[in-house]
């Protein structure tokens, strides 16, 4: 919605948002701050909505992700729990939301662990290097000491104090300490080393755009949905409705105020047969291709992801 108006939220091959009608299909101009606390006015957590300030970026919304949503309208809400929103100014979404709770912990957490510094973050590739050295330093740091210890502990031929250990006092702690949490505070350090993609050993392979057309394999620019049956089938109280195509057949996904989510029209749309048939037309080159339905979690699907 802007304010009163449904539109439908168009997002382009290359990452552009727009925001067109779904009364007379004309396009929307950028949310204004008005229109950006009228967005914000329907969150059924808003008290008092008060518009803050239109933004490029800030520490919550450094990310790239987000950069396709800029620039961004920050609207507080004024309940309870201090939530903020992002609007964006050219497509009037809503793209993220924060809490007080949120913000506080996360100075304390993801700020200091990842030097979530704002004007160093925003330039992604240079954050990433700084990130990659000062890990790599780390484990270098952290073998050596723990090659040294390792080489300092005896446990058969004590010293002749008798203890495995040479040192004393504050020493001896390190020693022992480092250790025994030398293996996990290593392993932290060379996760979240590795997490930066060091030489691009583990760079994604993103879907292209004939792979994703090869997968919906729509005839067209058409919905191809029955309105009666939309209606028929949306829940109640729908706040989204996501519209696409797989495997040739159209379908709209309801996004219900309950956290459900209602696919339309009919099970044959969302078929497992169909679903493996699309993803045969997405790499029409592998040579086999193993189908399995996930109802619980697994190494890289999480119950985040339903959300």
């Amino acid at each position: 919605m802007r304010g009163a108006e449904p539109v439908y939220r168009v997002v382009g091959w290359d990452g552009a948002r727009r925001a067109v009608s779904a009364v007379d299909g004309r396009p929307i101009g950028p949310a204004t701050p008005a229109e950006a606390l009228a967005v914000a006015g329907h969150d059924p957590r808003s008290l008092h909505p008060v518009y803050r300030e239109t933004i490029a970026y800030d520490l919550w919304t450094v990310h790239q992700r987000y950069d396709a949503a800029r620039p961004l309208h920050r609207i507080a809400l004024g309940d309870p729990e201090g939530t903020e929103l992002y609007v964006s100014e050219p497509s009037g979404a809503v793209v993220l939301d924060t809490t007080r709770h949120e913000r506080f912990w996360n100075w304390f957490g993801a700020v200091p662990h990842w030097l979530y510094v704002t004007p160093l973050r925003a330039k992604a590739e240079l954050w990433r290097i700084v990130i990659l050295w000062v890990s790599g330093i780390a484990v270098v740091s952290g073998v050596t000491g723990f090659a040294l210890g390792l080489v300092r502990l005896r446990l058969a031929r004590r010293y002749p104090s008798g203890a495995a250990t040479p040192y004393r006092g504050l020493a001896r702690w390190h020693h022992v300490g480092g250790l025994v949490g030398g293996l996990a505070l290593l392993s932290f350090v060379v996760s979240g080393w590795l997490s930066m993609n060091p030489n691009r050993w583990f760079s994604p392979s993103a879907p292209t755009q004939a792979m994703l057309e090869r997968y919906a394999d729509a005839p067209g620019a058409r919905t191809g949905l029955d309105l009666a049956s939309i209606r028929g089938q949306a829940c109640a109280e729908a706040a989204e409705v996501r519209f696409t195509w797989l495997g040739g057949a159209p379908l709209a996904l309801f996004a219900c105020r309950d956290g459900r989510e209602v696919p339309c029209c009919g099970t044959p749309t969302v078929a497992p047969e169909r679903v493996a048939a699309a993803a045969r037309r997405l790499i029409p080159e592998a040579g086999s291709m193993d189908a399995v339905r996930l109802d619980r979690e697994d190494f890289y699907w999480t119950s985040h992801h339903r959300r």
